[in-house]
């Protein structure tokens, strides 16, 4: 699809600025295990719901092409995702996205439209839910079933707080 070297020269461009700032960070005893590509997702999830300057501020953060909006752009991504995440006999990817609303809130039906027709991503209000730390457990039991077991807690205890109104939760599985 015309505009996926954009998208894959913008995947790489942030890669690297967030290697650059993880190692700049990094703790010298400590081993860091991170995926830029989700952290990337996530972000352009994100900026499919965000508007005006915020939604430039967005599109210069990820490395996007400033020519290509809309939904040529999530067109673009949603192909270079795919063709990324192809497995090999070898073997196995697999990359779930999910958007938790946490207490009422009003989505853009075209946000959810987006977030799920390019990001295959759905909409899962725990307003249901009481507590923070009953919507936190609900959460990870999600990312724990789409990792095979592999993350079994990715929110700590107290990372949802009563202030906290969606989250926007990525996962991607390799084995090979």
């Amino acid at each position: 699809m015309e505009g996926d070297a954009e998208i894959w020269k913008s995947v790489c461009d942030f890669t690297i600025d967030v290697y650059r700032k993880a190692i700049e960070l990094q703790n010298e005893t400590k081993n860091t295990f991170l995926s830029p590509f989700s952290i990337w997702m996530a972000a352009a999830m994100t900026m499919a719901g965000s508007e005006g300057e915020t939604g430039k501020e967005m599109v210069r953060a990820l490395r996007m092409p400033e020519n290509m909006g809309g939904e040529k752009l999530h067109q673009c991504i949603q192909c270079t995702t795919q063709k990324c995440l192809q497995s090999e006999e070898d073997a196995e990817v697999s990359l779930a996205n999910r958007l938790f609303v946490l207490r009422q809130a009003q989505m853009a039906e075209n946000f959810v439209r987006i977030l799920k027709q390019y990001y295959g991503s759905a909409t899962e209000d725990l307003a249901f839910l009481k507590s923070c730390d009953e919507k936190r457990v609900y959460i990870n039991k999600w990312v724990c079933k789409e990792t095979k077991d592999k993350i079994k807690e990715l929110l700590p205890p107290n990372s949802i707080t009563s202030d906290s109104i969606l989250t926007i939760v990525n996962t991607l599985y390799f084995r090979g």
